[in-house]
């Protein structure tokens, strides 16, 4: 019982994290910036209706990381309905862009990992199964979509009619 609490616990820990990466791999998100937003100096947001209680010892934290060095980037936080969203350090530092929670950065493949993390605690929710076709997700999925699966989509394969999307890739696989 002692280590089903201890797991519990560190799922508790964990979910809001996980949750943010996938929010944040969802808005299309993508270290380098592409168009930073100019922005002064952002103030830390929560929703309307709902505060967020730590706000002020999150970005104090955050604020120490920042000029210590260890921080530059932007934070979201999101738990139960409430959102802390803050830029920390400059975006560009050759123009003094700050960065905001719009900032965008090309992060490449780094979020594959939470991308399929976020699909198999979905999967394992019973939100989803990495055997449902693509189509089943997307409204006015194109015909030769039709064949491809989430597996798919996780392990960068595909069937032939996965080639209609990306050629060259199915040029190199020889089909």
């Amino acid at each position: 019982m002692q280590t089903y609490n201890r797991r519990h616990r560190w799922k508790l820990l964990w979910m809001p994290l996980i949750a943010t990466a996938f929010a944040l791999i969802c808005a299309g998100c993508s270290g380098t910036v592409i168009n930073p937003v100019p922005h002064g100096t952002f103030t830390p947001t929560a929703t309307a209706s709902k505060p967020f209680p730590n706000a002020a010892q999150i970005d104090a934290y955050l604020t120490h990381l920042n000029q210590t060095g260890v921080l530059s980037g932007a934070v979201l936080v999101a738990q139960n309905g409430m959102l802390f969203a803050k830029g920390y350090g400059l975006a560009d530092r050759d123009a003094g862009i700050a960065n905001t929670p719009q900032t965008r950065f090309r992060i490449g493949s780094i979020t594959k990992q939470f991308t399929a993390m976020a699909i198999l605690m979905l999967q394992e929710r019973g939100k989803l199964h990495v055997t449902d076709h693509l189509c089943l997700y997307i409204s006015d999925c194109p015909r030769d979509w039709q064949p491809i699966t989430l597996v798919h989509l996780l392990t960068h394969s595909g069937s032939p009619a996965h080639c209609v999307i990306e050629k060259w890739v199915c040029s190199m696989k020889g089909f």
